[in-house]
C-alpha cells in the first residue's frame, strides 16, 4: 500500500475509475476518519448487494433464453468479476449475453419480448429486467474495419464451440452459466477495449479486468506466441502493447505474464486518456458545456486521429461512419 494522505481523494478516483469496492483498505489506517472510512464501507455494500442481484437475474435470464431454444455465453461483467480475490466487490455494469442465433432471429425474439428494444452497431437492449440493462449480441465483438471485421469473426467462429461448454457458477446462485475462457478473453477483451478507447474511453475498471484474465492464464510459450499472432492479425497489436505497459507498470503484473512486449510511449498515453476520462470515458470534460450533435462530432472525430498511428484501419473506418452517420443526421 502507498502512503496516503488524502484519503476523501482516493475515493473520488476509486468512484471515477468505478473501483470503489477493490480501493478499499483492509485495515484502519489512522489518517483515514471514521466518518470517510463508514461512508465508503456503506458503499461497497452497496456494491455487494448490487452484484448479488446480477447474479441472480443472469440465472434468470439464461433459464428463459434457453426456455426459448437458445445457447448462451455471458461476456465480460460479473464472468469477470469471479477471477477477483472477492467477486462481490468488483463494480458492475451491464449485463452482456452471447446468444448462439443470427442477428435477425435475436431481434425478432427481443422485440416479441420487449418492442421498444433498441439496436445498435454492437447489440441490441433487452430491457427484461427494471433494474438490470442487457445487452443481447449476436456477435461479441464487431470492428469498424470490413477488413478486420472479417477477420475477427472467422477468429470467433473457430472458438465459438469452447465458450459455450466453459461453464462456470456465479457467487451466489447453484446453477452454472457459460463464460468465456481466458485465452478467448484475452483477445475479445483487447478487442473490446480497443473500441471503446476510440469511442468514447476506455476505463480503469475494464484494465483491471484484464489484468485478472492475464493473472489467471497458464499458457505455454507457444501459446503466448500464437496469441500475440493473433493481435498482429486483428490489427490491435500495438494498442495490445500499450495496455501491457499499463498492466506492468501501474498494476503490477509481472512482465513473464504479458503476452507482448510493453510499449512505453503508447502506454503512458492511453493512461492519460484513461486517468482524465475516468469510466468508458464519462468524466470526460473534453466538451466542455457544448453538446451539440456535430460539435461533439468533430471532438471526437480529432480523438480518433489522435490513436491512427496505433490502430490506422479501425480509425479510418470509425472516421467514415461518423461521416455517414453525419450525413443521415443532415437529412441527405
Amino acid at each position: 500500500m502507498p502512503p496516503v494522505t488524502d484519503w476523501r481523494t482516493v475515493i473520488v478516483f476509486a468512484q471515477k475509475q468505478a473501483l470503489t469496492g477493490i480501493c478499499i483498505p483492509t485495515e484502519c489506517p489512522e489518517n483515514l476518519s471514521k466518518e470517510l472510512l463508514l461512508q465508503w464501507i456503506g458503499q461497497v455494500q452497496l456494491i455487494e448487494c448490487r452484484n448479488k442481484l446480477l447474479n441472480r437475474w443472469i440465472e434468470q435470464l439464461f433459464r428463459m433464453l434457453e426456455q426459448a431454444g437458445f445457447e448462451c455465453c455471458l461476456l465480460k461483467g460479473q464472468g469477470n468479476a469471479e477471477r477477483y480475490p472477492n467477486p462481490l466487490a468488483r463494480c458492475s455494469g451491464d449485463i452482456d449475453v452471447w446468444i448462439d442465433a443470427d442477428e435477425d432471429k435475436i431481434y425478432q425474439y427481443v422485440r416479441h419480448i420487449t418492442p421498444d428494444a433498441e439496436e445498435s452497431f454492437k447489440h441490441v437492449h433487452f430491457p427484461v429486467f427494471e433494474d438490470a440493462s442487457v445487452d443481447a449480441h449476436s456477435m461479441p465483438l464487431r470492428f469498424y474495419s470490413s477488413h478486420y471485421r472479417r477477420r475477427l469473426e472467422r477468429w470467433i467462429s473457430r472458438n465459438k464451440a469452447e465458450q459455450f461448454e466453459h461453464k462456470i457458477k456465479l457467487t451466489g446462485i447453484e446453477r452454472e452459466v457459460s463464460v468465456p475462457t481466458g485465452r478467448f478473453n484475452a483477445v475479445y477483451q483487447m478487442g473490446h477495449m480497443l473500441i471503446h478507447t476510440l469511442d468514447e474511453g476506455v476505463g480503469l475498471r475494464q484494465v483491471v479486468d484484464y489484468y485478472y484474465v492475464l493473472k489467471g492464464m497458464e499458457i505455454s510459450e507457444r501459446e503466448r506466441i500464437e496469441l500475440a499472432e493473433t493481435f498482429r492479425h486483428l490489427g490491435m497489436y500495438k494498442f495490445a502493447r500499450a495496455i501491457m505497459w499499463i498492466e506492468t507498470h501501474v498494476l503490477g503484473l509481472p512482465v513473464s505474464r504479458c503476452i507482448v512486449e510493453p510499449d512505453s510511449q503508447i502506454g503512458e498515453r492511453l493512461l492519460k486518456d484513461i486517468l482524465e476520462g475516468g469510466n468508458f470515458g464519462h468524466h470526460s470534460d473534453r466538451y466542455g458545456d457544448r453538446k451539440g450533435f456535430y460539435y461533439r462530432g468533430i471532438v471526437e472525430a480529432v480523438r480518433d486521429i489522435k490513436w491512427f498511428a496505433m490502430a490506422p484501419r479501425e480509425v479510418t473506418a470509425r472516421l467514415f461512419n461518423k461521416v455517414g452517420t453525419a450525413i443521415r443526421h443532415a437529412g441527405f
